[in-house]
């Protein structure tokens, strides 16, 4: 459930409970005439004006010779001084109705029948107003009821023949497929639920008789946050789960140690509950559009076979393509019971708005580069601002990430050329196209060249000991089939609406000094060089609805991310923003200082709380910013507040994690990230 449609639910709970109470509340509202009678010039008490009234020759009733002290007082309005008071009473078994003087108490005229009549209460009316609204929203609320339960919630039959499809997602992307799968299979005619994976329990495991699964792995071989419940809770458990047929879609990036691990985890696990695999799990390195297509014909495939059974049927089975790897040993989480179908990365894609991928790259010119710290010992971190060659509009939302595709610097280039005599100004076919060499070589891993040799069957290499300085002849088409650098993704410290994409960029150096390839990219390039982006959707980092909190907490470089968000808020009118932000030295690292003050003046930051490590005064961290202001937290928490997270994973990252647990608890803190009001953007 996204943020957007978890408020408007909880705005319709709070109407249907105003209109609950709203029939109450005028049962006890004053009335008019109650409201006149405060006001007024001391009118008389009505004990004071039943015993005027009974001393009155003038208020016996005209047929009756019965003595007013028998007769019985129903009811007394007490008036003012522009409005009499009123009297009602009952006499030889029938109602009168009397005007008197309120603030003497003399009859103004003689009684008046009144008709006998059915009256109801204003205290009756309301309870029953309130509770015909609460009949004809139980309909409603059972709906809700029911699909808060989850798979547990569905009919005996209905579960047997449901395809539950569960995405274990971080930036949005597995749930874009999941609901792609839950189309698919309806339009076969098959039932299919969607269904995120917090919200799957043993009891919902044990009713499902089909699950699908499309599971991230984030940051080290680590689950997706929404999945922190589940793996805390379910995983170390075995269930009896031999009824349950399942397939598992892994997505994940190569280029990081644990590949695909937290999928071959849940892989392993469910299968070793006795669940029986549909078809081979399926890992995708790096949102590869061959993956979605593989995936949803082996779906298809196990769907016609439960509709129409085996007999005619022709099962397809995905082919791993040629550059699939196997699941070497050392891979944390990885399946021993069952291999994999690897699909690989091709062409890299970043997620549409609609559900859809993207494909082209974009050109994008460098067009200013500050330093924020230029007085630090820390590296440089840079405020960096890029503009669209071609023009166009931009459109991103906040929380979007920038992908970069990386460069060699021209110098290697130029040194890896001279060793081997080639002419940077020779043409060379790239994908149907003629390029210049040196402006291909920029782009692709000059380190890759030595292992295209070809060399006998059998034939050991050791790659560590291939020099790529080597000179040996080299032909142009092989240098065409060098694979591209890897990308890098960074946070987008600005909206659409301000017409430029901003980054803050720390440079990243290698162990044995050589600098980090994005952030080179980015920090040693001219202003003014041509640099091939695009943007990926990341709808697991979106800010929340205007009329919510936000509580922004990161540090360094993951300011980035937070001032994306803030600027929307800021564009939104939305003033209820808490920003928490961490640094090195308050003298040498006070990053972007008159900037964040200019927003806590305008009242857009209601509360800004900047840690130093290493302040020589009082150094501290986030985590020690949280805990001095742990009662404000609960407090805008209770006021539905967001949290979002942007930096560092290790130290950053971590601690602040273990603080909120430290705070609220374990059982809140999968709370709030079973239901996306916290959500963290850590690397």
């Amino acid at each position: 459930m996204s943020a957007l449609t978890a408020h408007w639910h909880r705005l319709w709970w709070l109407g249907l409970l105003a209109l609950a109470v709203a029939p109450l509340l005028w049962a006890r509202w004053p009335s008019a005439e109650s409201a006149s009678a405060r006001a007024s010039a001391r009118p008389l008490a009505p004990d004071r004006l039943i015993e005027r009234w009974r001393a009155e020759p003038e208020a016996r009733v005209a047929d009756s010779d019965t003595a007013l002290a028998s007769a019985r007082v129903i009811a007394v309005s007490a008036g003012d001084a522009q409005r009499p008071a009123r009297l009602e009473f009952e006499q030889d078994g029938r109602r009168y109705r009397q005007t008197l003087d309120a603030q003497t108490g003399v009859v103004l005229a003689a009684p008046e029948p009144v008709a006998t009549q059915f009256a109801v209460s204003r205290e009756a009316a309301a309870t029953v107003g309130g509770l015909a609204w609460l009949l004809l929203a139980l309909p409603w609320l059972r709906r809700r009821t029911r699909a808060e339960r989850g798979i547990a919630a569905e009919g005996s039959s209905q579960a047997e023949t449901t395809w539950w499809v569960v995405h274990a997602s971080q930036t949005g992307q597995a749930q874009q497929l999941a609901e792609q799968t839950v189309t698919r299979l309806q339009a076969l005619g098959a039932r299919a639920q969607l269904c995120a994976i917090a919200q799957l329990d043993a009891d919902g495991l044990r009713a499902a008789r089909r699950l699908l699964l499309v599971a991230s792995t984030t940051g080290e071989g680590d689950a997706p946050d929404a999945a922190a419940a589940f793996v805390r809770r379910l995983m170390p458990q075995t269930l009896a789960l031999s009824h349950l047929q399942f397939a598992l879609l892994a997505l994940g990036d190569r280029s990081y140690r644990d590949y695909c691990a937290f999928g071959r985890a849940l892989d392993a696990w469910l299968q070793g509950c006795a669940a029986r695999s549909l078809f081979e799990r399926i890992e995708v390195d790096d949102g590869d559009p061959q993956a979605l297509d593989t995936w949803l014909r082996a779906v298809e495939a196990a769907a016609q076979r439960a509709q129409w059974g085996d007999s005619e049927e022709p099962r397809p089975t995905p082919v791993p393509l040629a550059d699939s790897a196997d699941t070497g040993a050392g891979q944390r989480g990885a399946s021993t019971a069952a291999s994999a179908v690897t699909v690989g990365a091709a062409s890299r894609l970043a997620p549409r708005a609609d559900g859809g991928y993207d494909r082209a790259w974009q050109r994008w010119r460098l067009q200013s580069r500050t330093r924020l710290n230029p007085r630090s010992a820390a590296p440089a971190l840079c405020d960096i601002e890029l503009l669209p060659v071609s023009g166009a509009p931009l459109s991103w939302q906040p929380g979007d990430v920038a992908v970069l595709q990386t460069r060699n610097s021209a110098a290697r280039v130029q040194r890896w050329m001279a060793a081997r005599g080639l002419d940077g100004a020779a043409s060379i076919l790239v994908d149907g196209r003629e390029r210049l060499l040196s402006d291909v070589l920029r782009e692709r891993a000059l380190d890759a060249l030595p292992l295209l040799r070809s060399h006998n069957a059998g034939e050991k290499h050791n790659t560590q000991a291939l020099a790529v300085e080597t000179v040996e002849p080299i032909a142009l088409d092989a240098i065409a089939r060098l694979p591209r650098l890897p990308s890098r993704e960074y946070s987008i410290a600005s909206t659409a609406a301000s017409g430029r994409l901003r980054l803050i960029v720390r440079r990243q150096n290698h162990a044995d000094g050589r600098p980090g390839l994005g952030s080179a990219t980015l920090i040693e390039s001219d202003i003014g060089t041509e640099l091939k982006l695009k943007l990926r959707s990341n709808t697991g980092f979106r800010a929340p609805p205007p009329a919510l909190p936000l509580v922004l907490i990161g540090a360094g470089s993951g300011l980035a991310g937070l001032l994306g968000l803030l600027d929307a808020r800021i564009e939104q009118g939305a003033r209820d923003n808490w920003l928490l932000f961490g640094e090195r030295d308050p003298q040498r690292d006070c990053v972007l200082a008159a900037e964040l003050q200019a927003h806590v003046d305008a009242r857009y930051l209601l509360q800004f709380d900047r840690c130093f490590s290493r302040d020589p005064a009082a150094p501290a961290y986030i985590q020690d910013a949280l805990r001095a202001q742990a009662l404000r937290l609960r407090d805008w928490l209770d006021r539905g507040a967001h949290l979002r997270v942007c930096g560092s994973r290790r130290g950053m990252g971590e601690g602040v994690h273990a603080c909120l647990i430290e705070l609220l608890g374990e059982d809140s803190v999968d709370a709030l990230l079973a239901a996306g009001r916290y959500r963290r953007e850590v690397f």
